[in-house]
């Protein structure tokens, strides 16, 4: 079973078609990348998929499970969760209480039920509390896990991001442009990271991003988009070397 099926999604704005009859499978365990030019419909079908836009047809199915028409707050408590490409964190809050809301999908209880059972509501804030701590150990934060977020450098912001995501212990994880506005360094990092992420929980990765360098670093397998359309997909080596592809997006980075 596939970890992520998306067949023939079709969105429209107006009469500007964003997304013309994409698909694609994602297999359990692998990194998927979406890349493109501007405007070629990538962050549409990340959309479709975690729920934020109504596609005008086609179909998505998580691990077995139709979720088109899913209500997108159930997405997390089904095994999905995303990051965007603008930061959704709370600056007010520390390092960890940012991760650690990702853990309110798995409450579990009612109010009155955890009013009635102050040990088990303790026993799993800790557990709670011990996840996201290992997470952000993973991640190099753990020995800033009490700072403010507002007091933090974007590239720190930026893993944090994924560990919130990661929170929620999803078995496919989206990423909008995790790389965006990072330096080289901080790139080879996050790579690293997600890489051996990936490995140590086994989860499925689809992601967004303009850096080349990355996307053939990290991913299994990669489709490329232009004008709403799939214009090819496999893997990185055979897709990178693709004459349409270098054509439409990869032409004037292999010129230089």
């Amino acid at each position: 079973m596939n970890a992520l099926e998306v067949s023939d999604l079709h969105l429209s704005f107006g009469g500007v078609k964003a997304v013309a009859g994409v698909s694609f499978d994602v297999r359990p365990g692998q990194i998927f990348s979406i890349v493109g030019p501007n405007g070629a419909g990538k962050t549409s079908v990340l959309n479709m998929i975690s729920r934020m836009y109504d596609a005008d047809a086609g179909r998505v199915v998580l691990e077995g499970r139709d979720i088109t028409a899913a209500p997108a707050h159930t997405l997390a408590s089904r095994g999905l969760a995303r990051t965007f490409q603008n930061l959704e964190l709370c600056k007010q809050l520390s390092v960890t209480d940012n991760a650690l809301a990702g853990r309110h999908t798995h409450r579990g209880t009612t109010f009155w039920a955890e009013l009635l059972a102050w040990p088990t509501k303790a026993a799993r804030e800790q557990a709670n509390r011990d996840l996201v701590l290992g997470l952000l150990k993973d991640f190099g934060l753990a020995r800033i896990q009490d700072a403010l977020v507002g007091e933090l450098p974007y590239g720190y912001r930026k893993l944090l991001e994924v560990v919130r995501a990661l929170s929620v212990e999803p078995r496919v994880l989206l990423l909008d442009e995790p790389v965006a506005g990072l330096n080289t360094t901080e790139s080879n990092d996050m790579a690293r990271r997600l890489l051996a992420v990936r490995e140590k929980l086994g989860i499925s990765i689809v992601l967004i991003e303009h850096d080349m360098k990355f996307v053939r670093e990290v991913s299994d397998a990669i489709l490329v988009m232009n004008w709403g359309k799939c214009l090819t997909v496999g893997k990185p080596d055979e897709v990178l070397r693709h004459p349409e592809v270098i054509a439409a997006y990869l032409g004037s980075a292999r010129d230089e």
